[in-house]
């Protein structure tokens, strides 16, 4: 299958597999295994592509990412291009994304969203080639982590469901992204743009800390600047 036939496959039955037993359904292995598996044989050996249909029961935003390792190695933090597709189905999005946990983390819920608006506007302005790429997309999703990806896009191309444009436009597509995102590596424009505010630590009192939590919630990196801050590690 090409993207054009698995875009098509999963916008169609995404609403329909919602409802359905979510462990080895053809839809979450079209995203996890054949749309992965498509999108690596078309991008440089260099990218690392994960996918998402959900953790353990359906997301309401099934994506799958492109990652340089010089820029990210996590979907939590950093730019990295993402395929997400609408909560209901109606389509597609092609974007240039950033990490939302990690701007949570750093700035609180609602302070994030402004410092995305702010990430935004620096990387359209610092790159020419994202202005025919729109600003503003709908994922038609009601949970906060589906939310989040809508205002954390520098620019995104929709495509329609029952309209999706043959094989060779959504390539073109990727490659433009992907041209757009090698730019960022090269030329440095993380560093200037996405910038996170240095946090004042404290070292911690007790010879001991339990942390408590998720895995992939950041209790790993907390500990690890902790450390580092205090002087602990180098």
């Amino acid at each position: 299958m090409n993207l054009n036939e698995i875009f098509h496959k999963i916008t169609k039955g995404w609403v329909q597999a919602k409802n359905e037993k979510f462990a080895s359904h053809p839809i979450s292995k079209l995203i996890r295994e054949d749309l992965k598996d498509v999108i690596v044989g078309l991008v440089p050996n260099k990218y690392t592509t994960k996918a998402s249909a959900g953790t353990g029961g359906w997301a309401s935003v099934p994506w799958v990412s492109i990652l340089d390792p010089t820029i990210t190695e996590t979907t939590q933090s950093g730019i990295y291009p993402v395929y997400l597709f609408c909560a209901d189905g109606s389509g597609v999005y092609l974007s240039l994304g950033f990490g939302t946990t990690s701007l949570k983390q750093k700035h609180g819920g609602l302070n994030a969203k402004v410092e995305a608006s702010r990430i935004r506007s620096k990387l359209r302005e610092s790159i020419p080639s994202l202005a025919p790429w729109d600003d503003v997309i709908d994922l038609k999703s009601d949970s906060p982590l589906g939310r989040s990806y809508q205002w954390a896009s520098a620019g995104a191309k929709f495509y329609e469901a029952g309209k999706i444009p043959n094989d060779a436009l959504l390539q073109q597509d990727l490659r433009a992204l992907l041209e757009i995102y090698a730019s960022l590596a090269s030329d440095d424009i993380t560093a200037t743009i996405i910038t996170i505010p240095k946090t004042t630590y404290q070292r911690i009192p007790k010879p001991f800390l339990l942390l408590a939590g998720l895995s992939g919630t950041g209790k790993t990196r907390f500990v690890r600047e902790q450390a580092t801050a205090t002087g602990a590690i180098d």
